[in-house]
């Protein structure tokens, strides 16, 4: 008997002299190691069809897994048998695809019958490791840390540890160069490369702080000083990355694990200093005075020549955040992925409001009548008589545009408008949900009812068209103002007097509301008053000089987020930016659960500014079938306690009420089937209906004075509910805020916000909400 001695010990099996000729058993040699060498050239081709990224470049990448491909399915072939099925064993079992499963059985199956059918062939053993090749380059590539690495790093092992003692001499030294290459570059480019993350943090961090004294400065209107700290933040992050960009730290993209930290700093720094020099060209050319309105007149030339810089500035933070989320990778560490996450959150904000800004740059010269005139149509409205979109219309303005100067073009009553309307005799027909759910309350001649609808550009694609209809003037925009925002606009125009009284920022909006019905008796009187508040007020706010833009941010921010300033344009690119600036007032699409409530005065009376409303949520959730059971309770309170109020606030138009009782219809908005529903514990229906895509429940309900009706839905459904929770919370903008009461429960079995118990969520408000908890369905 010979003996082959291979690696530190001895071959896994022992060459026995055969009875066969020696040329036969040569030849049998010669095809094993053949299919062998056959076997590792399929192990590289399939690791390199596979998207694995160990070091995050692709070339580096490419060769990695060719290699990394070709070594196992070498070290199963000449590693033990036990090596291989254990190996194959751990690939079964270190994944639950069921493809990938089956793939390690039959490599189990193959290394077994290798092993006792065929000991002296080392192609079963290939074969094996061919499985197991393919099984650990496609585990999940998406958790923390290369948690799917380290797994295929002990599947693995067995083989390569097997062949690196048994196997021939040329594999044991290739394995042990290349575990000694691998750690002494991963000591040597580990150290310097956090190093180089040390200075280059340090750098990143300064600028961060000089980025955000320059924005302080560029709200305070000095664009000089903030052109200056703009201008060092830079400099820092050029710093920050030469740090970055060493030539001998490029050598660490080559190794895995060094290669996407390397990548990430080198992207967080560079596109850093590509996104604040693009900045830096925008302060270069921006001269805020000259894009605000002025006497009414705005530079379009101005506005303009500042397009060409923001929409660089976009284009560039754009570019960086989608590469800077390219170097995001399970491989990165805690401070690394902190600090990719951090600059991409930032990039994030930055590229929403450069595009936001390069949009309205691009379009604003037109709404300004820069190409054509413009009309801009205002409305009136006020909640104390509720409706959808906010409250009953009673005036409107028109503002006209020309080449960037604007004027008021005409003020005047709905009661005119619906004069005309009934003269010329319209039939609405757009938009269709509106028409459909909204057009039997003869929309086309009572134009103060088109608020009806909560989703205000369908209100506004009405108005323009009735508008047209009655006026013969075609309309770009439509702006819906409330008390509110009219107390907003006077903070610009400073106090409107009309014949003896006169309103401020303080007094307007109680006088509107309230004040008007109990100080004006006479309805002709209140009804010349406030066409001429109407008129001054417009005709100071196109005289006066307007503010900075952050200055009218902090002006007019409350008012747009409870949506009682709210504009809507025909044009789609503009209605498109005007809706991603937060100003359009549309209702929200579900994208997981929502809850809107509106009610719509049905007493022909201003007695909503006496409204309060308190609407509570209960939802039990089973993330295992997606079931949701939900109870909507809706408590209106009727705070009126004075009856001898004027008849405009307490009556019902002859409709026999009693005095001081709202009437108001009830609408409940849910993606959700009803079950069942009561008003003060007695069950009653709710006409049910489709609209703006999800269900719409309704009921009239009488809440008399000084009462409160609750009225209880009962829903249920199934919602994709395996990652979080989505609750959108549309909110009417009534006089009074909503309260809001929301419980979410869950089985034992999982958890929502972190917590196995019920988790809630209380707001009084009235901007719109949304609501986003994680669910962990193993608790």
């Amino acid at each position: 008997m010979s003996e082959l001695v291979t690696g530190h010990g001895y071959h896994r099996a022992t060459v026995r002299a055969a009875p066969a000729p020696a040329h036969a058993a040569t030849r049998r040699l010669d095809s094993d190691l053949a299919a062998v060498a056959a076997l590792v050239v399929v192990g590289a081709v399939l690791a390199v069809l596979d998207d694995a990224s160990p070091v995050g470049v692709p070339l580096a990448d490419g060769l990695w897994r060719a290699a990394l491909g070709a070594l196992v399915v070498a070290c199963s072939a000449f590693g033990t048998p036990v090596a291989a099925i254990v190996s194959a064993t751990l690939a079964a079992a270190g994944t639950s695809d069921a493809s990938l499963i089956t793939v390690g059985v039959v490599a189990i199956g193959v290394a077994t019958l290798g092993a006792s059918r065929f000991p002296e062939l080392h192609a079963f053993g290939a074969a094996a490791g061919l499985g197991v090749s393919w099984v650990v380059f496609r585990l999940p590539y998406d958790q923390f840390l290369g948690v799917s690495t380290l797994v295929a790093l002990v599947i693995v092992a067995p083989v390569v540890a097997s062949a690196w003692y048994w196997g021939p001499v040329l594999l044991v030294q290739l394995i042990g160069w290349l575990t000694t290459l691998l750690a002494l570059v991963a000591v040597v480019g580990g150290g310097g490369l956090a190093l180089a993350a040390y200075d280059a943090r340090s750098e990143l961090n300064q600028a961060a702080d000089l980025v955000d004294d320059a924005l302080g400065a560029f709200r305070d209107g000095d664009e000089q000083r903030a052109r200056e700290l703009l201008a060092e933040g830079v400099d820092a992050l050029h710093r920050a990355d030469d740090a970055a960009s060493k030539p001998w730290l490029q050598l660490n993209r080559a190794v895995p694990g060094l290669g996407q930290h390397a990548t990430a700093l080198q992207r967080i720094s560079s596109h850093g200093v590509d996104t604040g020099v693009a900045a830096l060209d925008v302060l270069d050319d921006l001269d805020q005075r000259s894009l605000t309105i002025r006497a009414g007149r705005v530079d379009v030339a101005a506005v303009r020549s500042v397009e060409p810089t923001v929409v660089g500035l976009a284009t560039t933070a754009e570019e960086a955040h989608r590469r800077l989320s390219e170097a995001r990778s399970p491989w990165l560490i805690g401070p690394m992925a902190r600090a990719v996450d951090d600059a991409t959150a930032e990039l994030d904000g930055i590229t929403r409001s450069a595009r936001r800004a390069a949009d309205a740059v691009s379009l604003a010269p037109a709404m300004l009548g820069a190409d054509d005139p413009r009309a801009h149509l205002v409305l009136f409205a006020t909640p104390a008589e509720l409706r959808g979109s906010g409250g009953l219309v009673g005036n409107w303005a028109l503002i006209a545009a020309d080449g960037g100067a604007l004027r008021l073009a005409g003020v005047g009553r709905v009661e005119d408008l619906n004069r005309s309307l009934a003269g010329v005799g319209v039939t609405l027909t757009r938009p269709a949900g509106y028409v459909a759910h909204y057009g039997a309350y003869s929309i086309e001649t009572e134009f103060q009812d088109i608020t009806l609808s909560p989703n205000y550009p369908d209100v506004a694609a009405v108005a323009a068209q009735l508008f047209e209809a009655a006026e013969g003037i075609p309309v770009d925009t439509v702006m819906l103002v409330d008390p509110d925002a009219i107390a907003a606009l006077l903070r610009l125009t400073g106090p409107v007097t009309v014949g003896e009284r006169t309103l401020t920022a303080a007094t307007a909006r109680d006088f509107l509301l309230l004040g008007q019905y109990e100080e004006l008796d006479d309805e002709a009187e209140r009804v010349a008053f406030l066409e001429r508040l109407l008129e001054r007020t417009f005709s100071r706010l196109l005289a006066v000089d307007f503010p900075d833009p952050w200055d009218l941010d902090e002006i007019f921010a409350e008012v747009v987020a409870e949506d009682r300033l709210v504009l809507s344009a025909i044009d789609p690119e503009e209605q498109a930016l005007l809706l991603d600036l937060g100003i359009g007032g549309s209702f929200p699409q579900p994208a997981g659960d929502l809850l809107g409530v509106v009610t719509q005065n049905g007493g022909q009376n201003k007695i909503d500014t006496f409204l309060q409303r308190h609407i509570s949520y209960d939802a039990d959730l089973d993330p295992a079938t997606g079931r949701i059971d939900a109870t909507v309770t809706v408590e209106l309170t009727n705070l009126v306690s004075d009856l001898s109020l004027p008849e405009a606030v307490v009556g019902n138009n002859d409709q026999g009420y009693d005095l001081g009782t709202n009437v108001s219809l009830l609408t409940v908005y849910s993606p959700h089937r009803l079950v069942g529903a009561s008003v003060d514990g007695e069950e009653v229906g709710f006409r049910a209906a489709d609209e703006l895509g999800v269900r719409a429940y309704s009921r009239l309900v009488e809440i008399p004075a000084g009462t409160t009706v609750v009225a209880e839905l009962r829903l249920e459904d199934v919602l994709d509910l395996s990652e979080r929770y989505l609750l959108d919370v549309p909110v009417q903008p009534a006089v009074s805020p909503d309260t809001f009461d929301v419980r979410i429960s869950v089985p034992p079995s999982a958890s929502i916000g972190g917590d196995r118990g019920p988790w809630s969520w209380s707001v009084t408000t009235s901007a719109d909400a949304r609501v986003e908890v994680p669910i962990d369905m193993g608790g």
